[in-house]
């Protein structure tokens, strides 16, 4: 029976222990998780980042913060200048950038976070600094949004793509293209074929020069001007270094047009371009160039010496030296106004919306430093409009024409004996076959960029932190129980008033200095230095007695100065008291003037 008692009082022995382990572990690792980036900030939230997947390193995360309700308590600067991330430890910097809708319900931030485990991995942001000044990565650029009407405030119309079709680069704002009116060059020259008829075989050695079946002619002619102009809209573009207050803009999808959000149709199968004004629709799919002056020239005569002459033989050949009636056009081919382009979704943002939510396409002039991607995909081409996406490139970049002509009948011939050699017959034609210079197809353009907002993991803001604020000076220093005692014997006792802005907060260590001058730069009588006090002390409570633990005080009636300073179970300590004193007891002079039953020195 008593080994069963025994047994079980070990066993209850050893779980409560375990439990304490266990409060302790929670409580101090608790606490390096919750330490202080800086005393300078007085607010943080614990951000939680969901990870499905493996290890990120490096990844950014969009988080969105209701700032316009920490501006209205006063807790966020109006610019959004104080805010700071730090990684788990509470303490590491992190970067940070913000996207748009400062002093909105639904600011976006973008943070790079440097390790994401799978599972969740806790950050914090930290506000309330009214002296902070701005920390988030620079960005010189602007977002570039399409419009059909005014920019918004705070928006301004760029004028950059005035009379240009916009053009994906790697890099803003260069110029090229041609001019949409051209001719490719203006003249044609081209050779036709062998005579379509052949005269007579036979002759005599007499026969003169004369053509050949082979002989050809040179077609001359003028090439008209024509509009390449390819299908567009005049449109306004708007932009602004931050994404907010973007109602009514225009974004791109290569999906679905986000919930809330309108499809433009008014782009559908034509590109923007830049205006002053919006809804003018130009250009055309094809286009054709007119052929004028067309004429030939002389055929070749041939004079070669006769072969096997065979028997007389009388026939009409044409004249050696002849040209043709008139060139008709058989054929002139019309060719695309289609650049290089690709199909997207032109999508107009609801009214109102303060701050983008969606993973859409947006042209920029640089790269935004975290959240966005480049669009690559969007680099040397066009951007039509359409119903559906299509990312396979289309059209060309350069363009020709062909045409094809024929000679009518020459009606100028000569009757003379064949030779074995074929000659041209007198109601000959000739056909020949043009292909125009090849000329660019890119219209006037202006470069940008695009980019494409990255998908972002979940994240969620937790319950606001106050920071840990060092406790203010001790009050009401007592000596021995009262202020500023005399006759005070050796090994005193002191206490005072711990006092702290932040509820909760305990004093757990102090400091005390006892000194020969009320400037502590005499003689050091005691610096205790930073002791741990037992038990710990409530905000407005004494803490309990210390006792004066260094060179020994005589009763020599001489007056010391002290001063004592508190620390906080945050680890900050307080300014000094007011400096306090005590006087030390006088030990007495010899007795004078001793009397024996009254009388000095009696005798009887």
């Amino acid at each position: 029976m008593g080994r069963n008692v025994k047994n079980i009082f070990f066993t209850i022995l050893l779980l409560f222990l375990v439990f304490l382990s266990l409060f302790f572990f929670a409580k101090y690792s608790s606490f390096v998780v919750e330490a202080w980036y800086n005393s300078s900030w007085f607010y943080r939230k614990p951000v939680t980042i969901t990870n499905g997947g493996s290890l990120l390193t490096n990844e950014d995360v969009l988080i969105v913060v209701d700032s316009a309700t920490l501006i209205s308590n006063s807790k966020l600067q109006t610019d959004c200048d104080d805010f700071r991330f730090t990684d788990s430890d509470g303490s590491t910097l992190i970067s940070y950038w913000i996207e748009g809708g400062c002093n909105t319900s639904s600011t976006q931030i973008w943070v790079r976070v440097p390790s994401v485990p799978t599972g969740n991995k806790t950050i914090y942001m930290y506000y309330g600094n009214p002296a902070a000044t701005l920390a988030e990565q620079s960005w010189s650029g602007n977002f570039i949004l399409f419009a059909d009407a005014s920019c918004p405030a705070s928006w301004t119309r760029n004028s950059t793509f005035d009379s240009r079709f916009i053009y994906g680069s790697s890099t803003y704002g260069s110029t090229g293209g041609v001019a949409v009116s051209h001719n490719h060059g203006g003249t044609l020259s081209v050779a036709t074929g062998g005579a379509s008829v052949t005269g007579g075989v036979g002759g005599s050695v007499e026969q003169p020069c004369t053509n050949l079946t082979t002989a050809t002619h040179t077609i001359s002619g003028t090439i008209g001007y024509a509009d390449s102009s390819p299908s567009y809209l005049t449109t306004i573009l708007c932009q602004r270094n931050k994404l907010s207050n973007l109602g009514n803009l225009i974004l791109l999808s290569d999906s679905t047009t986000p919930s809330g959000w309108t499809r433009m149709t008014a782009f559908d199968s034509k590109f923007p371009y830049g205006s002053a004004s919006y809804g003018t629709s130009g250009g055309t799919t094809t286009h054709t160039h007119g052929l004028s002056s067309l004429t030939s020239g002389q055929s070749a005569q041939d004079c070669s010496a006769e072969i096997d002459p065979p028997d007389p033989n009388s026939r009409w050949i044409s004249n050696p030296t002849h040209t043709h009636p008139s060139v008709v056009t058989d054929s002139n081919s019309s060719s695309s106004n289609l650049p290089s382009y690709k199909i997207l979704l032109y999508v107009k943002s609801p009214t109102g919306l303060v701050s983008l939510n969606q993973t859409l396409i947006s042209p920029v002039s640089v790269l935004p430093p975290l959240g966005w991607n480049g669009y690559t995909t969007l680099n040397s081409v066009f951007v039509m409009g359409g119903a559906t996406a299509n990312l396979t490139t289309q059209g060309a970049s350069t363009h020709n024409h062909s045409a094809t002509f024929t000679l009518q009948a020459s009606t100028t011939y000569i009757s003379k004996n064949a030779s074995s050699m074929l000659r041209a017959a007198p109601n000959h034609t000739h056909t020949a076959s043009y292909t125009y210079t090849s000329t660019s197809l890119l219209p006037p353009y202006t470069t940008i960029i695009y980019a494409s907002r990255k998908t972002s993991l979940s994240s969620s803001l937790g319950t606001e932190e106050n920071a840990n604020t060092a406790p203010t000076a001790p009050t009401i220093p007592y000596t021995n129980g009262g202020t500023n005692p005399t006759g005070v014997v050796p090994s005193p006792y002191f206490s005072a008033i711990f006092n702290d802005p932040d509820t909760g907060d305990t004093g757990v260590s102090y400091q005390i200095q006892v000194n020969t001058q009320s400037d502590f730069l005499g003689t050091v009588m005691w610096d205790s230095g930073l002791q741990t006090m037992t038990p710990a002390t409530g905000i407005g409570f004494r803490s309990p007695n210390i006792t004066y633990g260094d060179t020994d005080l005589t009763n020599n009636g001489a007056t010391y100065y002290w001063r004592i300073k508190f620390a906080d179970s945050g680890g900050l300590t307080s300014p000094w008291s007011a400096t306090a004193q005590f006087t030390m007891n006088t030990t007495p002079t010899a007795p004078t003037l001793p009397l024996t039953n009254d009388l000095t020195n009696p005798t009887g």
